[in-house]
């Protein structure tokens, strides 16, 4: 059992040690990036302001970052990611000369371990897997328009904002 205690008095930190402290704090994070027909984008951007049109484009780096951890964690079955390539493959065949836009998210190591899990167990690269999370979102709230998803994607825009 742990004991804590109490001693009544305040603690506090001096202030040449803020930077130090701030530092500590500041999270790692690492760059995931990828350049992608110039679609893929519009379509998640397009899929984000479904779920909130007041968010900003920073918030396609959160819907991003909870579908490729439930891919991961397997709450979402890799089957599907591995279905969804294949249907973005379908869907938005790439043909040569076409816009492409680059895809960049700073995301924590957390993140990036989920996408080199997702890697090998399904045979997809990076860029891959970041198409077919974008079609399956897509799949998910443009095309389905599920409003019970939608509603908890918004409570999700409301704690991000």
């Amino acid at each position: 059992m742990v004991r804590i205690a109490q001693c009544g008095k305040v603690a506090a930190v001096p202030a040449q040690s803020t930077p130090a402290v701030r530092e500590a704090r500041r999270k790692e994070v690492w760059p995931i990036e990828a350049q992608l027909p110039a679609i893929y984008l519009d379509v998640l951007d397009l899929a984000a302001y479904m779920v909130d049109s007041a968010s900003s484009t920073e918030f396609r780096k959160v819907l991003m970052i909870l579908y490729l951890h439930r891919f991961a964690s397997g709450e979402f079955p890799r089957a599907g990611l591995i279905r969804a390539h294949l249907a973005t493959s379908e869907r938005f065949r790439e043909r040569r000369g076409e816009a492409r836009r680059r895809f960049s998210m700073k995301v924590p190591p957390r993140i990036v371990e989920d996408l080199k899990t997702l890697m090998p167990d399904t045979i997809l690269t990076q860029t891959e897997v970041i198409k077919s999370v974008i079609y399956q979102f897509h799949a998910d709230v443009v095309e389905s328009r599920n409003p019970e998803l939608i509603r908890k994607l918004g409570v999700l825009s409301v704690v991000y904002a």
